[in-house]
């Protein structure tokens, strides 16, 4: 499985919501179908930027199935989990790819989180990617716990939140696959000069994929970098002024693919007065 390829740009998929705040599949289709006009190396279903620690398992695989017939590209599935048991059902989706948070909320000691994502990665015999967002989930993937784990066959890459320890880690441990979870860090000067060899999962993607694959297709181009970064950069304080996924939802709606619903505490919904500044096709 270390042979597996991440590389690239995945998109990070909202989950569209109807009045009822059940999963409305008709504006799914119609979102993941205005995805699929563009070059991404795969999607990620069910991370926060979708909501999907709030939805079912049966909605996840509802949503799983449908963008399996229309798109060919690989799944990416998020855990985001209180425990083993309760993280255990959702490991036996259909994904081709699993990215796993340390436990959420109660703040496991190192040994802990070591043994959690062991017997994650002993279950579903998939590649697995670990996340790293302490901010979100409580605790952090240290060093330590990286180090604990280099020998475990099916664990492939790292999503990083942490950009400090991205820029340390990446090359100590190139072993695995590193992508960025922070949509901003695709503009710095340490990303931009090793993006070749890494990844964004982006949640900014849905609302301005033609930037970001500009920016991500010119790391190559000295001036062409950081015309585009400058512009990325930009749009990340825009949609990030704001609480994650509003921005992203309420573009979208205005767009009319889908419908401005949350399942998660966020009404009453701000004005979201840059909603122009975004563009797709």
């Amino acid at each position: 499985m270390k042979n597996e390829n991440i590389q690239g740009i995945w998109l990070s998929l909202i989950t569209p919501f109807d009045f009822a705040k059940k999963f409305d599949k008709s504006a799914a289709e119609q979102y993941v179908k205005l995805m699929e006009k563009y070059d991404f190396a795969g999607y990620l279903i069910g991370g926060s930027v979708g909501e999907g620690m709030l939805m079912t398992n049966d909605e996840l695989s509802e949503y799983i199935a449908l963008v399996r017939k229309l798109s060919n590209k690989p799944i990416m599935v998020c855990i985001a989990s209180f425990n083993y048991e309760l993280a255990r059902d959702r490991m036996f989706l259909d994904y081709d790819y699993l990215c796993v948070t340390p436990c959420i909320y109660f703040k496991p000691h190192t040994a802990a989180i070591v043994e959690y994502f062991k017997m994650i990665a002993s279950t579903v015999h998939k590649p697995v990617i670990l996340y790293n967002n302490p901010s979100r989930v409580g605790c952090a993937i240290t060093e330590q716990i990286y180090d604990a784990l280099v020998d475990v066959p099916n664990i492939i890459g790292m999503k990083e939140c942490d950009d400090m320890q991205f820029e340390r880690l990446s090359n100590k441990y190139t072993q695995w696959q590193w992508l960025t979870g922070n949509d901003d860090y695709l503009s710095n000067p340490f990303f931009m000069n090793n993006g070749k060899a890494m990844g964004v999962i982006s949640t900014l993607g849905s609302i301005a994929p033609e930037c970001l694959l500009t920016l991500w297709n010119s790391l190559d181009d000295h001036d062409a970098r950081l015309e585009n970064a400058a512009q990325w950069t930009n749009l990340c304080k825009l949609a990030y002024s704001i609480p994650n996924p509003q921005a992203v939802k309420l573009v979208l709606a205005k767009w009319g693919v889908i419908q401005p619903y949350f399942r998660a505490q966020f009404n009453p919904l701000p004005t979201f007065e840059h909603a122009g500044s975004f563009s797709c096709v």
